[in-house]
């Protein structure tokens, strides 16, 4: 309403019978991409180096209390740090996660390399774990695919 760009247009389905459905990248996504690219020549993503299950509410999309479950452990990072399957995450760095869109969202201001501390349950205690953070390990699949000049990520 205010005439300000809100996202860019990556994709648009159309068929004979079905209506026309676009989709489009947030312009947050767009100026990270834009300004790793220009910065290092590529988009360098931190990952926890898990896998996790979220509860069927947050997947969706409905909002939920539920934590995060490990499902596998990715990264040596991660099983140095200690983190095992079937341990459950509630928070990064002090601030509460329900979901992978959060996290994906919270280690946008993280490098790989750098270190979070992670609140977890791990064999029915209440853990803090030290993590360094993964290249890209444990992302979406989505966020494996090379990302060419004007093309977004998502």
């Amino acid at each position: 309403m205010k005439g300000e760009v809100i996202g860019i247009n990556s994709m648009k389905f159309s068929a004979v019978g079905i209506e026309n459905m676009g989709f489009s990248i947030p312009t947050e996504t767009v100026q990270y991409i834009v300004k790793h690219l220009l910065k290092y020549g590529e988009v360098k993503r931190a990952g926890l180096g898990l896998e996790l299950e979220e509860s069927w509410s947050a997947i969706v999309g409905l909002p939920s209390d539920d934590p995060l479950t490990v499902t596998k452990v990715l990264s040596a990072q991660a099983q140095k740090a200690g983190i095992q399957e079937d341990d459950v995450l509630y928070a990064i760095n002090g601030k509460r996660v329900y979901s992978v869109v959060d996290i994906n969202e919270m280690l946008k201001a993280y490098m790989p390399g750098a270190k979070v501390n992670v609140l977890m349950q791990s064999g029915g205690d209440i853990v803090n774990r030290r993590l360094t953070l993964s290249k890209g390990v444990g992302m979406p699949a989505s966020a494996d695919i090379p990302v060419a000049a004007g093309e977004g990520e998502e």
